[in-house]
């Protein structure tokens, strides 16, 4: 009976120890989302904002000099 108490206890560890690495993973492939998602947009932004820019009067007299 010693034994089988103490196989579910290990086993009962096991689990735990494999759902939180299986937590940690989630955790790295969602901050790597973020981190894609920011990318990305930071990208936009700028394609945008230069898109903009050259169609103003402001950065094209700048531009001249």
């Amino acid at each position: 009976m010693d034994t089988v108490q103490f196989s579910l206890k290990k086993a009962s560890k096991l689990v735990k120890a494999i759902g939180g690495k299986i937590a940690t993973d989630g955790c790295i492939k969602f901050f790597l989302f973020l981190i894609a998602v920011g990318i990305v947009a930071i990208i936009t932004v700028k394609v945008i904002f230069s898109t903009y820019l050259s169609n103003t009067s402001l950065y094209t007299s700048v531009r001249r000099f």
